[in-house]
């Protein structure tokens, strides 16, 4: 048994194998069309969110699998992060039934067409106070994800992202886990990036940075509004400047809580564009059509058949690319 657990995990990938920097994302298995599993459609609905494009989907159908896992790999994403932080058996163990299928999907696709996917948990002790439970649930996760040929390692072990937003037993660990600490928003003090958004910009982190669209909850007096995509290119300059290791991006598909990137009616394709343009910037890599605006200035470029032709930023939804005044070479 602890043989084909070796051989299980020698053939996962690691992310420090991948090229720096590498870009992740959290993706919100909360989603079904499915008789009395409708309530998170529904607080997209009840908090007046604009819906994706194609209408309300079911995170368990197979067609919804394929179109998704190739938008997020054209934007040059690398790994999911799965938001498992409202406790691993929460809706009657739905949420978890959801990951189960997304990772048997892509366990099944060849290696070179996976993303790699992780887990963050910590609603046992964030939320409940239950070490006891907590204890369990990590130990489920292990058993059910962590030697799955799909699952991300870090430094050579599975990566688990612990939400820890109140802190609650700090000492916590697991050597079986590359265990990083993630906050609901970034706390510069924490010394981890690897975090669920950010309020305002991130601060500089060498390991991880995150960059957020927008934000925000009813029931909460923060409010982070996207600006027509100001805030999210707000973030990425400073991800250019510093070039953190990893960078992880909130989120894909969190639309209850105003913060996705995914296409959707009243943004159409503007996030994901500049999702996909910020991503090839970092690689120092310009888009063939794609324009890029200098940081504190109207000086905009096109980008045709790599070379630069002075442009005017894009009206209505913005899709330029704000980059450092030092970013194009002289």
């Amino acid at each position: 048994m602890q043989l084909i657990l070796l051989l299980s995990l020698l053939c996962q990938l690691d992310l420090k194998d991948l090229e720096s920097p590498t870009v992740g994302c959290w993706y919100h298995p909360f989603f079904s069309l499915k008789r009395g599993e409708m309530q998170h459609w529904n607080d997209v609905k009840n908090w007046q969110r604009p819906l994706p494009i194609g209408g309300r989907y079911d995170m368990e159908d197979r067609k919804i699998f394929e179109h998704q896992v190739r938008q997020i790999r054209d934007c040059g994403i690398s790994f999911l992060v799965f938001d498992d932080t409202n406790c691993v058996d929460v809706e009657n163990g739905q949420i978890d039934r959801r990951i189960k299928t997304w990772f048997d999907y892509m366990d099944a696709l060849p290696e070179k067409e996976r993303l790699l996917l992780c887990i963050a948990a910590g609603g046992e002790l964030n939320v409940h106070n239950n070490q006891g439970s907590w204890l369990k649930n990590v130990d489920y996760l292990y058993r059910q994800y962590a030697t799955r040929p799909c699952y991300a390692r870090l430094e050579g072990k599975p990566l688990f992202l612990w939400y820890i937003d109140k802190d609650v037993w700090p000492e916590w660990t697991d050597e079986r886990w590359t265990v990083r600490k993630a906050y609901a928003h970034h706390r510069p003090e924490s010394k981890t990036g690897f975090s669920w958004g950010v309020r305002g910009v991130p601060s500089p982190d060498k390991e991880c940075m995150p960059v957020m669209v927008g934000w925000h909850r009813p029931d909460s007096p923060e409010v982070f509004p996207r600006n027509n995509g100001e805030f999210y290119q707000r973030g990425w300059l400073e991800v250019l400047r510093h070039q953190p290791r990893y960078v992880l991006l909130a989120s894909w598909n969190e639309h209850a809580e105003a913060c996705a990137i995914e296409d959707t009616t009243e943004y159409r394709d503007q996030y994901r564009r500049l999702t996909t343009g910020y991503i090839a910037a970092t690689h120092h890599k310009r888009l063939d059509g794609f324009v890029y605006t200098i940081e504190g200035t109207t000086d905009s470029y096109k980008w045709v058949k790599d070379k630069p032709a002075k442009a005017t930023a894009p009206r209505g939804l913005r899709t330029d690319i704000v980059v450092p005044k030092d970013y194009f070479p002289r």
